[in-house]
């Protein structure tokens, strides 16, 4: 075939060098061409995507818009899904407040208006639980993800007893009524107890023996080291007789005091029970260092014998200070948000949950 039957077939100009054919095509061969060619003989879907695959920004274009259309199909497939399969029952009212506002004023209220009885009940029991073991999660670890989940789960906790309150007013029976009161009551000082616990995590109020020695012993630790430098200066400048064993005891109190300071604040954050060797000695020599200091002041100029003193009250102090730290850290209110939680808050939750366990039984 010729080049001239390829441009005559494609509408294409006719080549510069040569003219075109004045001679029109015969009406025959016009309708028998599109059969005789190779090209025109294929099927016409083939046609139809060569002429697509063409185009390149178009099947691109194809292409975003289906991907869309699919992925926005799938996500409802799955809300529906959800929303189908989600439980109604008791505790179901924390799925179903996922989809509240909880900021909005009234949502939670509106939530349990129309759920009856038996439901506002496990759905109160639901809510302490969860409530619960977030708050746990939040003592052991601090995570705010489980803070978070708490305070959420303690709004549900208020919304339902609310809700209770309100339901309470058909009730008939005059001993659960009663107990109602009591319940109140209970659950009021429950929400308070967690409300102190939530607010020490991650504070230095967690540890109260803790943020004594920092606040008050550490700072004293520091001033008696500075007082002994003080003093063995005064001392290796003085002609006092026998000097030597007297700067070896002011030596040996300031490394019992630098000793102690490193150790104890390794000991007091640690989970041991038992001081390290090397800190009770220190310790126990730090506490009989009182007569070694008085027979040292005796020997001191008269302007060093206040600083004397001031050494003798600090170790006397500190000592008192220690004593108590150091038997709050053997027992169980060491850590008085695990302390409070085991001591107060389990036992308020589980009083609660008995009395609407109780409850929910007589229904």
């Amino acid at each position: 075939m010729s080049e001239q039957y390829w441009r005559d077939r494609y509408g294409l100009p006719p080549r510069l060098d040569e003219k075109p054919s004045p001679k029109p095509r015969s009406a025959r061969r016009r309708w028998r061409m599109p059969w005789t060619s190779a090209a025109e003989s294929r099927p016409p879907a083939a046609r139809l995507l060569d002429s697509v695959a063409s185009k390149r920004g178009f099947v691109l274009k194809l292409g975003v818009l289906l991907f869309a259309a699919i992925w926005i199909a799938g996500g409802g497939m799955v809300l529906a899904s959800y929303m189908w399969n989600a439980p109604i029952g008791g505790a179901s009212a924390q799925s179903a407040a996922a989809a509240v506002d909880v900021d909005q004023e009234g949502g939670l209220a509106r939530l349990f208006a129309s759920r009856s009885r038996d439901a506002l009940l496990s759905d109160n029991a639901a809510a302490n639980e969860a409530a619960l073991i977030a708050l746990r999660g939040y003592i052991l670890t601090g995570s705010d993800g489980f803070r978070t989940e708490w305070q959420r789960n303690v709004d549900l906790f208020e919304a339902s007893q609310n809700a209770i309150i309100k339901n309470s007013q058909g009730w008939t029976d005059g001993r659960q009524l009663l107990q109602l009161t009591e319940f109140r009551r209970t659950s009021e000082e429950l929400l308070a107890e967690e409300q102190v616990l939530a607010s020490i995590v991650g504070t230095p109020n967690r540890f109260p023996g803790l943020r004594l020695y920092d606040e008050e012993v550490a700072p004293a630790f520091d001033e008696a080291v500075r007082l002994c430098d003080v003093m063995l200066q005064s001392v290796m400048t003085s002609n006092w007789p026998d000097s030597a064993s007297s700067v070896d005891a002011l030596a040996r109190l300031r490394g019992d005091v630098r000793t102690m300071r490193a150790g104890l604040a390794l000991y007091l954050r640690s989970r041991a029970t038992t001081m390290p060797i090397e800190v009770e000695a220190a310790y126990e020599s730090f506490q009989n260092s009182g007569s070694v200091l008085s027979t040292l002041r005796v020997k001191a100029r008269p302007g060093d014998q206040a600083k004397y003193d001031r050494l003798s009250a600090l170790i006397q102090s500190t000592d008192k200070q220690l004593q108590q730290i150091l038997a709050l850290k053997r027992t169980s209110r060491w850590d008085y948000a695990d302390y409070a939680f085991r001591q107060k808050v389990l036992l308020l939750s589980e009083k609660i949950s008995a009395t609407l366990g109780e409850w929910r039984a007589e229904s």
